[in-house]
């Protein structure tokens, strides 16, 4: 997984569509927040089916609707977000590392789910599989921009929801273009090691 690569894509798709993916983030914490969260899981799976199908697309336009195309996986997609949450709430109140160490691994199931119908303990497997196989310095690395961008601009209060909801779509697309990267393209044959 290339991650300057994966900047020049995301950046590409966010320089054709930044007003709806602010719009798109608005929406996302505005629906969050009026379900008590019930709709996180669904709205984070509608956002992975919309950033990827602009990265697949020509003209890489975002279609806002694909947000909202989501809800035939309703209860897988709220069965993932609350049993990856827990683990994740705590791994961070331990320290910011560990909760950055379990995005990385869990980068993908949300995309797995929505992208290829996989079940919610498959997704994780896979998603596990596939970022620890090899290169896991990468996928950490992109964790923690992705924190960086959606989660740290928060901390400052008022201008920091604003400049979320402007930032917090990069870090989409860069998750994306990675996942795009990890399951659509074909990976030559590992080497065997010589002893």
């Amino acid at each position: 997984m290339d991650i300057g690569r994966c900047f020049n894509e995301a950046l590409d798709v966010y320089k054709r569509n930044w007003p709806i993916l602010a719009l798109a983030a608005f929406l996302y914490e505005l629906l969050t927040l009026l379900s008590l969260t019930l709709l996180a899981g669904p709205l984070t799976g509608g956002i992975c089916l919309m950033t990827i199908q602009a990265m697949r697309r020509e003209d890489k336009r975002i279609e806002l609707g694909a947000m909202f195309q989501i809800f035939d996986r309703f209860f897988s997609l709220i069965g993932l977000f609350y049993l990856t949450l827990v683990p994740m709430i705590f791994a961070s109140l331990l320290c910011i590392v560990p909760g950055i160490l379990l995005s990385a691994v869990w980068m993908f199931p949300c995309f797995l789910i929505v992208d290829r119908g996989e079940g919610v303990f498959s997704s994780l497997s896979r998603s596990y599989e596939a970022t620890t196989r090899s290169e896991f310095r990468n996928y950490f690395l992109l964790a923690l921009i992705s924190f960086a961008l959606s989660i740290a601009p928060t901390a400052i209060p008022y201008a920091g929801v604003v400049a979320a909801w402007f930032l917090m779509p990069i870090a989409w697309l860069l998750e994306s273009a990675a996942y795009l990267q990890t399951f659509d393209e074909k990976k030559p044959p590992e080497k065997p090691l010589v002893v």
